[in-house]
């Protein structure tokens, strides 16, 4: 009888101590899972590449650049988009045409450099080159020839 009571009364330890307490509860809804497997490597795309293509003299085209700046000499419009000159030929075509010496131009091709020739500043874009020069209308750049004159 000394054993039963004994070995209930440890029985009853023992179920009292091993209770499960309730889990607390996460704000969090999900549950992050670790997969194994090959680790992914991030690969870089390669830029866009553009290519440019040189326009030359004569060359005709149905549009001009949307970022074209209208020229007037004598009494000539001219289109100038980044170092390129164009004449209206027809209602829908354009052609590529050399600059004429003493056009005044608002701004630079972006990839003009200077340079010092004879002693004297000027800017060098392709073969062209310009000269800076003071006006009413402000700062204008001025056709001067080309590098084989």
């Amino acid at each position: 009888m000394k054993t039963n009571v004994l070995l209930l009364l440890l029985t009853f330890l023992t179920s009292s101590c091993v209770a499960a307490a309730p889990l607390p509860e996460h704000p969090r809804k999900h549950a992050t899972v670790v997969v194994a497997g090959k680790p992914k490597r991030h690969v870089r795309k390669p830029a866009k590449v553009v290519v440019v293509k040189k326009v030359v003299v004569g060359t005709r085209v149905k549009t001009v650049p949307a970022d074209r700046v209208i020229i007037y000499f004598n009494s000539i419009p001219y289109f100038y988009a980044d170092g390129n000159f164009y004449r209206k030929i027809s209602a829908v075509e354009y052609e590529v045409v050399a600059p004429q010496r003493g056009m005044l131009l608002p701004l630079l091709p972006h990839h003009a450099r200077r340079i010092r020739l004879h002693g004297k500043p000027y800017f060098l874009s392709g073969d062209i080159l310009y000269r800076k020069i003071n006006t009413p209308a402000g700062i204008r750049y001025e056709v001067a020839g080309t590098i084989n004159q």
